[in-house]
């Protein structure tokens, strides 16, 4: 076998010139440069003062620019296919080993078309064996969907699951765990969809976090798996009445998807509620007479979380909020632009009083300089916010510009004067 995969023609793909140099790092730590090519159990690096052949034991890996690489397999006579496969899958390892990663795939490839069956090839290219087949990972995990959906959750757990699970890595990972969750709750083993979906949320990031945590909060409160709706499900059922609902009121089990929706809901409207009362806190610190910027942000950081959680739990519910968040967002940066502004005016009167001294003078104007950068920025944050909805936003919108504008005169007259009292400074200093 290993004579059979030496003489087989492994090239890379001979347009070198239009494709610039490859890479090929040795176990000895050299790097070098060149075009690569391999051949048997040799690495070929072609470079300006001819070529040098390495053995593949001395080779670490190569990094290859080139578009393809062409596996040239011997004549494979009939019903020699099967050792022909495996022939192109020992390419494909020796692919892998230099990482030449595409054309590992490509090898790995040509074995299937040969046997569809060649367990290590399949497994080279993230298929799975379920139920007797070999399936690309996501066409297992769909089907795995598909037989919740049809009632088949036990073949789902004692099939599917377990075949997927050992080739899962990552959000698949979640995707399968999630699917195994449900599996459990809807064969009632609702104890162990908890566990299940508390170890989902210590592995998973936002928003997905949010909602395992809320299922696993749920199923533990709930041991049962039976919660009890106060409305039909879903809401605008109750405007077309009680025949238009999926889930009428009262008691239902947590088997039944569309009331794990419900119950989602119900708790994303229970976040939603939480974020207004900190909009209203917020709201309060901004209408005093002496308003409080920090104090309101702190509230309003709250919402935004709380805003988040609920988008997390039911998909764009917290859209209706968004503006009230954006609307006080506006105002703290406009209470302190407005406060800056006032610093400005001071110091603005205080100038006239330091003409006679022209360092302290310049001084000043560079403080005022800087009052208004700063004045500069919270109404460029106000315009950004109130660009996502400019037809809500629109009066805000136009007074940032309009003030915008007011100071960028301001700032032109006093680099002007700035410049002119350093120009009679050194005016005075060089007159003889």
């Amino acid at each position: 076998m290993i004579r059979n995969v030496a003489s087989m023609l492994v090239v890379l793909a001979a347009a070198t010139a239009a494709m610039g140099n490859d890479r090929l790092w040795l176990n000895d730590g050299r790097d070098l440069r060149g075009h690569v090519q391999l051949s048997g159990n040799h690495v070929i690096l072609l470079h300006r003062n001819g070529q040098s052949s390495f053995p593949l034991q001395q080779v670490k890996r190569v990094a290859s620019r080139q578009q393809a690489l062409s596996l040239i397999a011997p004549q494979s006579l009939p019903g020699q296919e099967t050792r022909a496969a495996h022939d192109w899958y020992l390419i494909g390892r020796r692919m892998e080993k230099l990482q030449l990663r595409a054309q590992a795939r490509n090898a790995y490839k040509e074995a299937l078309k040969r046997n569809p069956l060649h367990g290590a090839a399949n497994r080279a290219v993230g298929h799975v064996h379920v139920r007797g087949h070999w399936k690309p990972f996501h066409t297992a995990l769909a089907e795995a969907r598909r037989l919740l959906r049809d009632g088949q959750a036990d073949l789902v757990l004692r099939e599917v699951v377990p075949a997927v699970q050992r080739h899962a890595e990552n959000t698949a990972l979640l995707d399968l765990l999630e699917v195994k969750a449900q599996a459990q709750m809807q064969l009632l083993r609702f104890d162990e969809a908890a566990v299940t979906y508390r170890g989902l949320a210590g592995r998973a990031g936002e928003p997905r976090r949010t909602r395992y945590a809320a299922m696993a909060n749920l199923l533990e409160e709930h041991p049962d798996g039976v919660i009890v709706l106060d409305a039909p499900w879903p809401p605008q059922a109750a405007l077309l009445g009680p025949d238009q609902a999926d889930l009428p009121a009262g008691p239902v089990s947590l088997a039944v998807p569309h009331a794990v929706q419900a119950a989602m809901h119900h708790e994303a409207r229970r976040r939603l509620a939480q974020a207004a009362q900190c909009h209203d806190q917020a709201a309060a610190f901004l209408a005093g007479d002496t308003p409080l910027p920090d104090q309101a942000e702190q509230q309003l950081t709250q919402a935004a979380s709380l805003l988040d959680q609920a988008d997390a739990l039911h998909a764009r519910i917290a859209e209706p909020q968004r503006d009230d968040h954006r609307r006080l967002t506006i105002r703290i940066h406009r209470v302190r632009a407005e406060r800056h502004a006032q610093t400005f005016d001071r110091r603005m009167e205080a100038l006239q009083f330091q003409q006679n001294n022209a360092n302290a003078y310049v001084r000043s104007i560079k403080r005022l300089l800087n009052d208004i950068e700063v004045v500069r920025q919270e109404l460029h944050m106000i315009i950004r916010l109130a660009n996502r909805d400019r037809r809500t936003f629109r009066r805000e919108l136009a007074l940032a510009r309009s003030d915008l504008g007011t100071l960028q005169r301001l700032g032109s007259l006093l680099l002007g004067e700035r410049r002119r009292v350093q120009m009679d400074t050194r005016e005075v200093a060089n007159a003889p």
